[in-house]
């Protein structure tokens, strides 16, 4: 059992500065971490919704509304009923398309 004296003289440790784990050089095992290459795949190249979004920096809502007016690719069926994606060479294509029309007003 711990007395009064023990308890006051007892201090409590410094907090560790917090660091971003895929900052640092190795991993908390002590294995150097690698920069992890991107896979470069020969031929056209489907993403994700969730990818087309972050490429675009617009909501679900809005890119929906695009698709329904006609302005932006229908998706294309990747598996089975769910699954779908956009090659990624018509969504560059919609991005250059912005530039330009922005570019020409």
């Amino acid at each position: 059992m711990l007395t009064k004296k023990k308890l006051q003289t007892t201090a409590k440790p410094k907090p560790k500065p917090k660091q971003d784990p895929a900052a640092a050089p190795f991993s908390p095992q002590g294995i150097p971490r690698r920069a992890k290459p991107e896979l470069e795949l020969p031929g056209p190249r489907i993403i994700r919704r969730k990818e087309v979004l972050r490429m675009l920096g617009i909501g679900r809502t809005a890119f929906d509304e695009l698709i329904r007016r006609g302005e932006f690719p229908k998706p294309i069926k990747i598996t089975g009923k769910r699954a779908l994606g956009w090659f990624l060479d018509d969504v560059l294509d919609y991005m250059a398309r912005l530039r330009a029309a922005r570019d020409a007003a």
